[in-house]
């Protein structure tokens, strides 16, 4: 038997997870939307309106969800997705005020789905703003979707290892050449060395040369 194609596979999960939270939270009355795995900085998910066309059908708008949601549970995956979909209802039927803004139209909708906005993702948070999280209302409607959604929807998770960036790619080490100590920054720091009264320069290990284009001057 042919081994089934994972680009096929995973694309139909996500149409699958859209089409039963389209269907279960939003009355199924969002359009049909590109559905994409990409990673933006931090961001587990963000909304792009208007993003494709194609000649003979309307303007699509896309929604990108990290690819790092793919080694978690697969209910985080529908939490994304679904806070997402908040987003393309508010472009198609409210009023969003300016990109990534969180304002009360978008936190009334998230409430009603089952997902409750929380600048702190917990309860008591502020609702509204460029930075609210959020958590799942064990008696909303997401909730009760979930729990009637199979355990493993997706069929292929984020090797974790390949995908995430090692935190030391970007940084370096600095050498006291006068005492020895180190101190690890971001690269093109200028740091300056006062133990043991060396008033001495670091140098990068890398380039065992001084620095002498600082982009930030750190004293230790």
């Amino acid at each position: 038997m042919a081994r089934a194609a994972p680009t096929l596979e995973q694309s139909e999960s996500l149409q699958f997870a859209f089409d039963c939270l389209n269907v279960g939270l939003f009355n199924e009355i969002l359009p049909p939307c590109l559905i994409t795995l990409a990673a933006r900085g931090k961001s587990l998910g963000h909304f792009i309106p208007q993003r494709w066309n194609k000649a003979d059908n309307p303007i699509s708008h896309e929604i990108a969800l990290n690819p790092e949601l793919l080694s978690r549970q697969d209910h985080l995956i529908f939490e994304v997705l679904a806070r997402q979909m908040v987003s393309l209802w508010q472009h198609e039927f409210g009023t969003p005020l300016r990109r990534d803004y969180c304002n009360s139209e978008w936190a009334n909708k998230m409430q009603e789905i089952g997902l409750i906005p929380s600048e702190t993702g917990s309860p008591g948070g502020k609702r509204t703003g460029f930075r609210v999280r959020h958590y799942i209302d064990p008696n909303g409607k997401f909730a009760e979707i979930m729990a009637l959604i199979p355990a493993e929807s997706f069929p292929w998770k984020t090797a974790v290892d390949s995908f995430k960036k090692s935190a030391k790619s970007s940084q370096e080490k600095y050498i006291c050449s006068n005492c020895g100590a180190n101190v690890r920054g971001a690269q093109g720091l200028r740091i300056k060395c006062f133990t043991n009264d060396c008033d001495t320069w670091l140098k990068p290990k890398s380039s065992l040369s001084a620095v002498t284009l600082p982009l930030t001057e750190l004293v230790f």
